[in-house]
């Protein structure tokens, strides 16, 4: 998907000759310099078009030839980054080649934990970026890094910078609501609650049909029922080991008609449908799927 994704893209871009005439000066420029830090973590990538040689010794053989794969027939288009790297907070990040046209590209980045193992497959950047690959006898992973000639420098160098790594992703889909231990849904007590855009809201109070759910112990059931204006709402919680509450998303499998709110910064998540009325039990989604973080962010 990657490979088709850019070169669809390519084939929509010719670099312009200001451009070229840019990446012909930086090909003879003097070798990129350490980059300046606006971000706790920073690196900066060089975008010269250049042979690709990946380099041996800045990736484990698994990595190197999952890079290899994922670059291959981009030759003209790419280039290996050797000595771009910064270490913060005990991980380093290093760019270890590019591939780049006139509109940008993309910046390949090996990021290695040097004081255990937090870094993981399922550790996502703060932009919700996940892992190509991972070296497990390495703590290292391998991500991809959109690049954007916005940012690109005089002397031909982009900066990428990244806040943060979050470890512990996980993602669960067909998750099972169990509709078959209701007979019927009762009205419960619900709460006023302010959405973002000041609107008066209505959720039910949370923990009075407490459920669990088969394959998790982080996300149950935590509230289902009417409201007193009759709207019905299905109000999941999610465990204390669940960090990153603001990008958790639990997810209905037939989101038609229903909107959400959040209770207790997040701890808890209620699906409600906008129209009152009695609802079959067919008409309810079936499963939901679960998104979310359990280590603690670097």
């Amino acid at each position: 998907m990657l490979k088709q994704d850019y070169q669809t893209w390519m084939d929509q871009v010719e670099p312009d000759q200001d451009f070229q005439a840019r990446l012909t000066e930086a090909m003879t420029s003097e070798p990129v310099k350490t980059p300046r830090h606006t971000f706790r973590v920073l690196v900066a990538a060089a975008v010269m078009c250049g042979a690709l040689v990946v380099s041996a010794l800045a990736l484990s053989p698994d990595l190197r030839q999952t890079l290899s794969g994922i670059l291959e027939g981009y030759t003209p288009h790419s280039q290996t980054v050797e000595g771009v790297s910064v270490t913060d907070q005990g991980v380093k990040v290093e760019i270890v080649a590019a591939l780049t046209d006139a509109a940008g590209g993309t910046a390949y980045l090996e990021v290695t934990d040097l004081e255990g193992d937090r870094i993981g497959p399922d550790t996502t950047l703060a932009g919700g970026e996940e892992p190509l690959a991972y070296d497990s006898e390495s703590s290292t992973a391998l991500y991809a890094w959109e690049l954007d000639r916005g940012g690109l420098w005089e002397d031909g160098t982009v900066e990428v910078s990244l806040s943060g790594f979050w470890p512990g992703q996980v993602r669960q889909g067909g998750i099972e609501l169990p509709w078959e231990e209701f007979a019927s849904f009762e009205t419960l007590a619900s709460t006023a609650v302010t959405g973002a855009d000041g609107t008066a809201l209505t959720a039910l109070v949370p923990e009075q049909t407490h459920m669990a759910l088969e394959g998790t112990d982080d996300v149950w059931i935590s509230s289902v029922g009417y409201d007193r204006g009759g709207h019905f709402h299905i109000q999941f919680g999610l465990s204390e080991a669940v960090t990153h509450l603001e990008e958790a998303e639990i997810l209905p499998a037939d989101l038609t008609d229903i909107h959400y709110v959040v209770l207790e910064g997040g701890r808890y998540i209620d699906w409600y449908w906008k129209e009152s009325g009695e609802l079959a039990l067919e008409e309810l989604p079936e499963m939901i799927s679960a998104s979310y973080w359990t280590g603690t962010a670097i």
